[in-house]
């Protein structure tokens, strides 16, 4: 098997992974706001889809985000480079799965799930 070692590359992938996620959460943040599709009231955690947009979407996008975060800030503590990569895997997979998860979610008809 082979082993190799925790390289500036993997480093900056992680940066830019960590830039690019930072930089959507302040997009998606200024779109809430302003978006005619959220609605701040409560009619809207009636409506399955008016809850997804208010409530639901941003909810998992934020903990995708922290994940992310974690997986970049901890991983700055760790010196074993199989620890690394084996934190980094767990974190930003289980990100990516929450994201891919609510983008399914959306009711754009890619995937029809039961509303919690």
């Amino acid at each position: 098997m082979n082993k190799s070692s925790f390289s500036s590359l993997d480093d900056k992938l992680g940066f830019w992974l960590f830039m690019v996620a930072h930089t959507q959460l302040i997009i998606g943040i200024v779109l809430y706001f302003i978006s005619p599709v959220v609605v701040f009231s409560g009619e809207s955690m009636k409506d399955a889809s008016a809850r997804y947009w208010l409530v639901e979407h941003g909810s998992m996008m934020i903990l995708a985000i922290v994940l992310i975060t974690l997986a970049r800030v901890t991983t700055k503590k760790i010196t074993d480079s199989t620890a690394k990569y084996k934190r980094l895997f767990i974190y930003n997979g289980i990100a990516f799965v929450i994201i891919i998860v609510a983008i399914l979610h959306s009711g754009r008809g890619f995937l029809n799930l039961p509303s919690l």
